[in-house]
């Protein structure tokens, strides 16, 4: 195969050095963000033509339309593959000519990629942590809200469960909870519904994928 290919995406636009390795020349090609933008540049190469990306946060789309194009996506780690190729002055054509070095050298550090279905379930336990950090700052709030005012109750081990939501969340004038409390309360418990949610979608989908535990991060 004389194509090899590195990409440094952006969020707007993404730089593509094409790398002839038979000649050893460097083409540098910007291709800007737009459905099949990518994937009609691609597809001007050779079916199974490897092209190199760092693992930057929106990878998702990039690695779809690479996949379409027929080429093969490797997925490298940002932070190794920048010490590996050891430039100075950080460009994008820097970076998009070393990664696609790395792969003709043979010396691209790559991750794992996880296959498209599992990228998009994956993304519901995401969200899931993401809406219980919220969740958690909430209930602190509200703890923090209780104690400045002495407000507190022996009977309930738990204020965010059962009885001891009811005595939390109690009808309006019963008992003198500050307007930043109450407020607090709405928003937890708002926000206490979602990752249930979430979960009951995410639970199901990752238990068809018996062997994505074994890998370090995803379980």
């Amino acid at each position: 195969m004389n194509t090899i290919i590195g990409c440094d995406a952006h969020r707007r636009y993404s730089i593509f050095a094409v790398f002839d390795t038979s000649t050893l020349s460097v083409e540098q090609v910007r291709v800007n963000h737009q459905p099949g933008a990518i994937k009609q540049f691609l597809s001007e190469f050779p079916e199974g033509t490897p092209v190199a990306l760092e693992t930057v946060g929106n990878y998702y789309w990039i690695v779809d339309e690479i996949e379409l194009a027929g080429c093969v996506p490797q997925l490298a780690h940002a932070a190794k593959a920048k010490v590996i190729m050891g430039n100075v002055n950080k460009t994008d054509k820097l970076d998009a000519k070393g990664l696609a070095t790395l792969v003709h050298l043979g010396s691209l550090p790559t991750v794992w990629l996880p296959p498209g279905e599992i990228r998009d379930e994956r993304e519901l336990h995401r969200t899931r942590m993401a809406l219980s950090k919220v969740r958690t700052a909430l209930k602190n709030r509200i703890l923090a809200t209780l104690a400045k005012y002495a407000l507190n109750t022996t009977e309930h081990a738990d204020v965010f469960v059962g009885k001891g939501r009811a005595w939390l969340d109690p009808p309006p004038g019963d008992w003198p909870l500050p307007r930043s409390g109450t407020c607090s309360a709405r928003q937890h418990h708002a926000a206490d519904r979602h990752p249930r949610r979430t979960h009951s979608t995410a639970h199901p989908a990752f238990t068809r994928h018996a062997a994505f535990e074994d890998h370090p991060g995803c379980g």
